[in-house]
Formats: C-alpha cells, structure tokens, sequence
C-alpha cells in the first residue's frame, strides 16, 4: 500500500482500531455502537438523552433509530439512568463497567500512539478533522 494518504488509510486504520476496542467490549456483551454512548456520559457526564443519541448518530453516521437502540440497551442493562435533572447519567454498575473498559483501553491507546511526535499528532488529527468536516459537507 502507497504511503499517499488515502481514504483506505483511513478506512484500515478505524477497522483495526475498533477491532481492538471490540475484543474489549465483547465480554460486557456489547458493541462498539453501545460503548460510543456510554463512553460519551462516562467522559462528559450526563447527557439529555435527545441530545446523546443526536451525538451518537452524527458521530457514527447511523440511523437515529439504531443510536436510540444502543442507548435503550444501556438502560435496559441498569447502566444509564435518568437523573434529577432527567438527563441521562451512569448508574454505580455503569460507572463500574466504563472504568473497567476504560482501564483496558488506555494501555492499548498508548501503546497505538507512542513513538509520534506531538506535532505528528497535530498534523493527523487536523488532516483528519479536515477529511471529516469535506465529507459532512459532501453528505448534505
């Protein structure tokens, strides 16, 4: 494969990625469409529920009906509840299963980006955020 950045880069780069993020989740019996979710309220805190599954559905381009259905799922399984301010947040379970992840996925993460210089990084995430706001534009 050429070194000259290519949507295969990209699409080969995600795939491994989220195979490794995958081998994590599949003893929690979920997938990677549920672990964006709840990643989402274990990183920012509660989170109205319209406003998680809009973030679900942009972010992973799905319909509003499949991010609805990994959100449901999460509740169903006692990890995401309402709070007093009716916005969705991790329950003790969910907190507990977020970290465990979490704690399985940093070394993982490390180990993928060690080695690149900071302005390495800087300069593929700003390509990339680049990549993503063209084709945004080309998908209407």
């Amino acid at each position: 494969m050429s070194t000259a950045l290519t949507g295969q880069h990209i699409g080969r780069a995600h795939y491994a990625v989220r195979a490794l993020l995958e081998r994590k989740l599949a003893p929690a019996g979920f997938g990677f469409e549920t672990w964006i979710p709840l990643n989402a309220v274990g990183t920012g805190g509660p989170i109205p529920q319209p406003d998680l599954i809009a973030f679900v559905t942009g972010g992973l381009r799905i319909s509003e009906q499949r991010a609805r259905d990994g959100v449901t799922t999460l509740i169903e399984a006692g990890y995401l509840a309402t709070d007093e301010k009716h916005a969705l947040a991790l329950t003790d379970s969910g907190r507990q299963l977020w970290t465990r992840i979490s704690d399985e996925v940093r070394p993982v993460t490390s180990y993928l980006f060690d080695g690149f210089t900071e302005a390495e990084k800087a300069t593929a995430a700003s390509v990339l955020l680049k990549v993503t706001e063209r084709a945004d534009a080309a998908l209407g």
